[in-house]
């Protein structure tokens, strides 16, 4: 443990996982967050209090919690997300309509719909 806190190396994956399920933190976390996490599906910003957790209760460094939960994905559809979010997100600055292209626009670079086009 000293070596890594004078930088002299860093934990192997398997030390990192039972780290974050001991801390319940997020291995991004335990790195000093070098990354900026976002969710492969709707493309929020994630930090531990967002992040989703597979059943066993590691996190999934990947998505949200309300886009992954349980080991299950609850859009599975990208025209839901997108309505959805059109109805949550639009208000007197954005509007519905400037919601619906922001989206239309970016969840499709995300791995998740990536993904689910290489399966249609």
């Amino acid at each position: 443990m000293s070596r890594w806190e004078n930088g002299e190396t860093i934990p192997n994956t398997e030390t990192l996982k039972l780290l974050s399920g001991f801390f319940d933190v997020s291995i991004n976390t335990l790195l000093g967050s070098p990354r900026q996490l976002i969710c492969q599906c709707c493309g929020m910003p994630l930090d531990d209090s967002t992040i989703s957790k597979e059943p066993d209760g590691t996190f999934n460094e990947e998505y949200c919690k309300w886009c992954y939960t349980d080991g299950k994905f609850t859009y599975d559809n990208i025209d839901d997300l997108i309505a959805f979010c059109v109805e949550h997100m639009s208000n007197e600055n954005w509007s519905a309509e400037q919601v619906r292209g922001y989206m239309a626009d970016m969840l499709p670079k995300l791995n998740h719909w990536k993904t689910q086009e290489k399966i249609k």
